[in-house]
């Protein structure tokens, strides 16, 4: 892992001190409200950051000149059983008090996953988990916990200095086709429920689905790419992560003109205040602009997963692995 934190300005350290310390706070607060022995003795066994802001010696903030907001700070945080993760009851308290925190000046992603859940994304050679184990930075580790990370990284792994990486471990000929295929489906099927939603002169449907498709073309690439999505809607965040490993998807989303900039926005507000917020409104000319770039986006998740997996000398499989493929997929989901 990253060795600290001396390549960000104080005020940005103190701000990522402060999530740490909010972060703890709000958990140790509902475990020891609970009854069952395993929530009671739940542990955060540490808090890693990643992303942008982890890259020691590289420019920070260097976002006006492209006239971008600052880097979002996204932070792991590691915890002993998996049921604690999957608790937002025990999250969303500290989520809310970073959001109003006037110490805290950008947003802050936290995902949550279990000790063995990233051990295992290691062992198997993920791409994302990989990259937080060598790049990330530990802003907190619990006294005695075991050295990060501790499941050993496989040679095929390695990223090499383009940073281009190679097929996670577990993804086989098969299951990399096959992800890249149902999902572009699944964009595919947002989008023609975004079409008819427009064409019935539903704006906030048609807002809503063009973010589930937004969503699904960066989770198709991400799962191709490094074998690991996130379990957020946060657009932004997902954005972010599918550009640092392949930045050429960037131009599906123009910055430099503030009306651009406000159309990813209404984007990403789309999953949920098109469906809850009665003041979310959105004009013609916007969701014509937004599905545009949806579908250039879709456009190049597919085409670049795809020259990506050539490159990597993994053809695509033929029928009987591809039928036999999508059972694997099948019986994965129903498992889910």
């Amino acid at each position: 892992m990253g060795p600290d934190l001396d390549h960000l300005p104080p005020l940005q350290r103190a701000a990522l001190e402060r999530v740490v310390h909010i972060v703890r706070e709000a958990f140790a607060i509902a475990v020891s409200r609970a009854t069952q022995p395993w929530k009671r003795h739940g542990e955060i066994h540490r808090i890693v950051l990643f992303g942008p802001l982890a890259a020691s010696g590289r420019p920070v903030a260097n976002t006006a000149a492209r006239n971008e907001p600052a880097s979002d700070s996204t932070v792991l945080v590691v915890v002993s059983h998996r049921d604690l993760a999957a608790m937002p009851k025990y999250w969303r308290p500290a989520e809310d008090a970073i959001r109003h925190d006037p110490a805290i000046d950008r947003s802050v992603t936290i995902l949550i996953h279990a000790c063995d859940e990233v051990d295992a994304g290691i062992a198997r050679g993920d791409a994302f988990w990989t990259d937080i184990a060598r790049a990330g930075i530990a802003l907190y580790e619990r006294a005695g916990a075991a050295p990060a990370f501790t499941a050993p990284f496989s040679d095929s792994t390695d990223r090499g200095e383009d940073g281009g990486g190679e097929v996670a471990q577990g993804q086989t000929t098969e299951t990399a086709h096959a992800v890249l295929r149902s999902w572009a489906a699944r964009v595919d099927d947002a989008l023609n429920v975004a079409r008819f939603c427009r064409e019935t002169g539903n704006r906030r449907d048609t807002a809503f689905t063009l973010h589930q498709a937004a969503e699904r073309a960066y989770f198709c690439h991400l799962l191709v790419r490094g074998g690991y999505a996130p379990r957020t809607h946060n657009l932004t965040f997902l954005r972010s992560l599918a550009e640092a490993s392949e930045p050429r998807l960037a131009p599906c989303w123009p910055r430099a003109a503030k009306i651009d900039r406000r159309r990813f926005d209404l984007l990403k507000r789309a999953c949920v205040d098109a469906r809850y917020a009665p003041q979310y409104a959105i004009e013609i000319d916007d969701l014509d602009a937004i599905a545009a770039s949806v579908r250039a986006l879709r456009d190049a998740v597919t085409a670049l997963c795809s020259a990506w997996l050539d490159e990597r000398h993994l053809p695509e499989p033929h029928h009987d692995e591809r039928r036999e493929a999508h059972h694997d997929e099948r019986r994965g989901a129903h498992r889910r």
